[in-house]
């Protein structure tokens, strides 16, 4: 009878040996990762490495070009709008210099300078003056700035009055006047009757001592009265 309980006991041993801890399914199955294939590199010859770096270059080069060339056609064409309105005996054997570039960028610039002269001097040479010779010229142009703000190819018209002054001032103001301004107003029928024969009765006047101080038979411009 002592004999039995250890025979129970051995096959409950042996039983619970026997016994494995049971594993999933999926824990097998799992693959491991795959490290990422590293692609080969292209390889590039020394000829194409050098074209492209040229072509590169060339690329930067004429962007850099393109923005010189648009502010360099800016100022140009900025100065050759005065320039072109230039109109002076022996101007076209005159030599533009630095100097003149330099003093027309300051009138352009400069909205406090009110007006530019240009006019050929006997000695000097062409010459450019922000303001009026000292003394009297034969021939001379004027550029007067009307509005207070740097000029620009937009604004050139509006800005910019210009014109050419010939032989003594007296007479050239009544060329300007007999002209330009005198037929205008004259011929102007919109202002009130009253106001334009009034107007006109004293530019007759002035125009006509204009005409005796210009021929020598006395009269003063500065002395006129207007009534």
């Amino acid at each position: 009878m002592a004999s039995k309980p250890s025979t129970v006991k051995k096959r409950r041993l042996t039983s619970r040996a026997s016994v494995q801890p049971a594993v999933s399914p999926q824990a097998m199955s799992v693959p491991e990762p795959e490290s990422p294939k590293e692609e080969p590199p292209i390889a590039i010859g020394s000829d194409d490495q050098e074209e492209m770096v040229v072509k590169e270059e060339e690329e930067g080069r004429g962007e850099e070009e393109e923005e010189r060339e648009d502010i360099f056609e800016e100022e140009i064409d900025l100065k050759l709008f005065f320039r072109s309105r230039m109109v002076l005996t022996g101007l076209a054997d005159s030599i533009w210099t630095e100097e003149h570039n330099q003093i027309l960028d300051e009138f352009i610039m400069e909205p406090g300078e009110p007006i530019l002269t240009v006019f050929i001097d006997p000695c000097a040479g062409l010459k450019l003056e922000l303001g009026m010779p000292i003394q009297t010229q034969n021939q001379l142009n004027y550029f007067i700035r009307q509005l207070p703000v740097p000029i620009t190819p937009e604004n050139f018209e509006v800005t910019v009055q210009f014109g050419t002054v010939r032989g003594s001032h007296i007479p050239a103001l009544l060329r300007l006047l007999n002209g330009i301004y005198a037929p205008q107003i004259f011929g102007n029928v919109t202002w009130p009757e009253s106001i334009r024969n009034q107007f006109s009765s004293h530019l007759h006047k002035f125009l006509a001592c204009l005409t005796g101080k210009g021929h020598g038979r006395g009269g003063d411009a500065s002395s006129t009265k207007w009534e």
